[in-house]
């Protein structure tokens, strides 16, 4: 299972649905712009202070746009790659690190182009440290208790019946399945056909935001249109270089060529 991690412990697991669902979530929009408000009011950088407040206002904006912008492709570039090579757990520190350190050199770029007046290299770095350890503290606060609170359905329990005194939905929405029971989820033009228990259900829910609410133990997408369960996952077979995973009516779904080596190692993993 992967694991995004914090370097102060805190961990979600993740996987490429849930980094588009994070992406889209009002919630990560509103927390991350209240780090941001927090950087432009304490920040120790004189000459950003120093100027004018429409040329603040845009640093900040723009820099914001690029926050977001650059931690959600970084991210899931650096999970498509350690899926690739079978790393279990990916460091949030290094995703912010990574985005800051884009966000810094289009910003600090910018500020040069309309002419403010740089300070000095250790007020430049001082400037970049104190944003990374705002935005870690912030990371830190989403992962210990965020996540659990926007998703609690990625933690529920996976079994058929919920313990006692439990009453959240273990079904997969729009349907009558058990989270556990799904074989198959693919894409259709509109919504998603889901097959599990020898039953077929039409759902009008895209394929990412379906796939961001499941464990991301369940199970993997094989296409960009395909998810399989992990009991599935396991029953594949290879035909001239191509990955099938096979069900016992004798479909065969493609592993997509671009996804063969992170579905191998996946498979390791959850072994």
């Amino acid at each position: 299972m992967m694991q995004f991690k914090h370097v102060l412990g805190p961990s979600i697991p993740i996987n490429e649905a849930r980094v588009w669902r994070l992406a889209k979530t009002p919630f990560f929009y509103a927390y991350a712009m209240a780090f941001a408000g927090l950087a432009s009011l304490f920040h120790p950088y004189a000459p950003l202070h120093a100027a004018p407040v429409a040329i603040q206002t845009l640093f900040w904006v723009v820099g914001f746009a690029g926050f977001m912008l650059f931690y959600t492709v970084i991210h899931l570039v650096v999970l498509r790659l350690s899926l690739r090579f079978g790393v279990r757990t990916i460091s949030e520190t290094l995703i912010m690190v990574a985005t800051l350190t884009m966000v810094a050199v289009v910003n600090m770029s910018g500020l040069t182009l309309i002419g403010v007046q740089m300070a000095g290299v250790w007020q430049v770095v001082s400037f970049f440290v104190f944003c990374v350890l705002l935005f870690e503290i912030g990371a830190y606060g989403y992962l210990k208790l965020g996540d659990r609170a926007l998703f609690p359905e990625i933690y529920y329990p996976t079994d058929a019946q919920p313990p006692a005194g439990r009453s959240y939905e273990i079904f997969l929405r729009g349907t009558s399945l058990p989270v556990a029971k799904v074989e198959i989820i693919r894409a259709l033009d509109k919504g998603i056909e889901v097959t599990g228990m020898n039953q077929t259900f039409t759902v009008k829910r895209s394929l990412k935001t379906t796939l961001s609410e499941l464990p991301v133990t369940l199970g993997i997408q094989i296409h960009r249109t395909i998810w399989v369960s992990h009991q599935l996952a396991r029953q594949y077979i290879t035909e001239n270089g191509t990955l099938f995973v096979t069900t016992s009516d004798g479909k065969r779904f493609p592993v997509a060529r671009s996804r063969q080596a992170e579905f191998l190692s996946w498979l390791q993993m959850m072994a």
